[in-house]
């Protein structure tokens, strides 16, 4: 396997899924008999060895949950950190290794073959965004770049493609380039500056990222 190890992002607290948010976290939400953050490690036991899984919000209930139903690798605590923190302070900082990064809300088929050509074409960058097109009504971070290196995230300008959730970070390579930062825009803007932020072409796969219930049904319906 390319992809030794991936993480998912499962800390926050997913304010627009109330109040369904307010008795679970967000990563356990359920879908398709299951729940959204088992939907994407039944998928990840087929591409990568270890899978690490940040909790934050409501840690105790999706830690147990992790524990008795799942065989992940470890369970990193960002409670009160932001997203990007694990990056710089958790055990994989000196990993030199490309992590496969995705975040709870990701319905997607992963497609290990597409993300490792992806990457290697790049030169195997510090970090690659996986690009998807822009969708209407979906709230995402849009990418501007030439020849896919990314050159300006926005969410109030349109773009054709956009940021999908799902990213290849090195965390060596991040740690020897920067400083901490205190979150992603941070880290995306310091990247850039080093010409180290790329991103993939478009992910030729269908893709959603729930935020809402209504999002989370029309996934249900459609993937």
């Amino acid at each position: 396997m390319f992809f030794k190890h991936a993480l998912i992002m499962a800390a926050g607290r997913g304010n627009r899924m109330k109040p369904l948010s307010d008795l679970i976290p967000k990563a356990l939400a359920p879908f398709k008999g299951n729940t959204l953050i088992d939907n994407s490690i039944e998928q990840l036991y087929t591409v990568v060895d270890k899978i690490h899984i940040t909790v934050g919000y409501k840690k105790v209930d999706l830690a147990t949950h992790l524990l008795s139903s799942s065989s992940i690798d470890s369970i990193i605590n960002t409670s009160g950190k932001e997203n990007v923190w694990w990056i710089f302070n958790s055990l994989m900082s000196d990993l030199d290794s490309p992590v496969l990064v995705l975040t709870c809300d990701n319905v997607t088929n992963l497609d290990a073959n597409f993300l490792e050509k992806e990457y290697k074409s790049l030169n195997n960058p510090a970090c690659m965004l996986v690009a998807v097109k822009d969708i209407k009504g979906v709230e995402a971070d849009k990418v501007f770049s030439s020849a896919n290196k990314v050159k300006k995230i926005s969410r109030d300008i349109d773009s054709q493609i956009c940021c999908s959730g799902i990213q290849v970070i090195n965390p060596k390579k991040c740690n020897e380039l920067m400083k901490e930062k205190e979150s992603f825009m941070d880290f995306w803007n310091e990247l850039m500056n080093l010409s180290q932020l790329y991103h993939s072409n478009v992910y030729p796969h269908r893709w959603f990222s729930i935020d809402s219930m209504q999002q989370l049904e029309q996934a249900e319906l459609n993937s």
